[in-house]
């Protein structure tokens, strides 16, 4: 997703349309943008004209439609992870503020327009900046760095998890929101897929196991152990970095509690479920970036112990524990996708990636101690 700038005085027109309505910027021609339309909460991201200035229109909604899969249903509950309106209630507070001389900054806000009761539209700045694929490891390890001093500087700042809307219990709720067939790790059938069979590391069966019947122990450790702000959907492709070298995260849907270090456990392997970086990059991608957002933590001033957040990095696998069993489930299926819903013509290397990052993340597992 690509963050937005543009002018605030978005003119709409709201159609009624099957579960919902469906939104339409009257002031120019839009390009739509990829994001997740499983999620209920987004229901456009659009790139506007107006006036030769470039400008995204991001509107949320709390319209569930009839296609809308049951674990991306929007809520109405401020501290649900998939709250519909907690977007709008971060850029409107005083965030930006908060995070000044981090190195991190929020998109700079241009409008918050409520539509009508169950839909607002944002209009941000729209960054300009690497993301994505533009993205290389020296950015990873400059990411990792200043969202551990903004993280510092946000547990000085002190309220923002008292804060009604941000989100609880993220990785628990979830993970556990995915439908997921944990049979099927015990099914030798579909381990005998070819996809599976021809390109999943040895051992990935017991370490997908072992996930799985840990997993308690695991969020237990994340729960258990300090909050701290924190973005929750910390991805290439929710990330910028400027002209000035800032930080620049948007999508900021899912923010509230999570432990010290989530965020950095969500970004290594996310790079590679995505696409963005190749699984053999993944060793020493961690390690270099864990030691950036260890060192930010120190520059931001934060006393803490590096051991419980290395602990908790490892033990941020779990939010992956239903992956396994939905790709074991997908791998019978005549077509296979990239994220966007693009189609693979063969989908043997994405599931050999998928595979060696999966096995990373379980020995992660073993070393938080579960």
């Amino acid at each position: 997703m690509r963050a937005g700038a543009g002018i605030g005085d978005c003119r709409a027109l709201l159609v009624p349309g099957l579960g919902g309505f469906h939104y339409y910027a009257l002031m120019s021609p839009s390009a739509p943008l990829t994001f997740n339309p499983r999620n209920a909460v987004t229901a456009s991201i659009t790139r506007e004209t107006r006036h030769g200035i470039p400008a995204i229109c991001k509107r949320i909604s709390a319209q569930n439609r009839a296609d809308t899969p049951v674990e991306w249903r929007a809520s109405i509950d401020p501290a649900h992870w998939n709250f519909w309106r907690r977007e709008a209630e971060v850029y409107g507070s005083a965030l930006a503020a908060s995070l000044d001389g981090t190195g991190v900054r929020l998109a700079q806000v241009l409008a918050i327009e409520a539509l009508d009761d169950v839909n607002v539209a944002l209009w941000l700045e729209d960054v300009a900046g690497r993301t994505g694929f533009d993205l290389t490891l020296m950015d990873y390890v400059l990411i990792s760095r200043a969202w551990g001093r903004a993280q510092a500087r946000l547990i000085d700042a002190g309220s923002w998890l008292e804060k009604p809307w941000t989100s609880r219990g993220f990785v628990r709720a979830y993970a556990s929101s995915k439908p997921a067939n944990y049979a099927l790790l015990d099914d030798a059938r579909v381990w005998r897929q070819p996809l599976i069979e021809n390109h999943w590391p040895a051992g990935l069966a017991a370490g997908l196991r072992h996930l799985y019947t840990q997993r308690e122990v695991l969020f237990n450790i994340l729960e258990r152990s300090r909050q701290v702000p924190s973005h929750l959907d910390f991805w290439p492709n929710n990330v910028f970095v400027d002209a000035q070298g800032q930080v620049v995260p948007v999508d900021w849907a899912f923010f509230g509690s999570g432990a010290l270090g989530e965020d950095v456990g969500n970004f290594i392997p996310d790079a590679v479920f995505d696409g963005f970086m190749p699984a053999s990059e993944l060793p020493r991608a961690a390690e270099q970036m864990l030691a950036a957002y260890v060192e930010g933590l120190r520059e931001g001033g934060l006393d803490f112990s590096e051991d419980a957040v290395r602990r908790n990095v490892y033990a941020s696998a779990v939010k992956y524990v239903w992956l396994g069993p939905l790709l074991l489930e997908r791998a019978q299926r005549a077509e296979h996708f990239r994220y966007g819903d693009e189609p693979l013509d063969d989908a043997g290397e994405q599931y050999a990636e998928r595979g060696r990052a999966l096995a990373f993340l379980c020995d992660w597992a073993r070393q938080a101690g579960a």
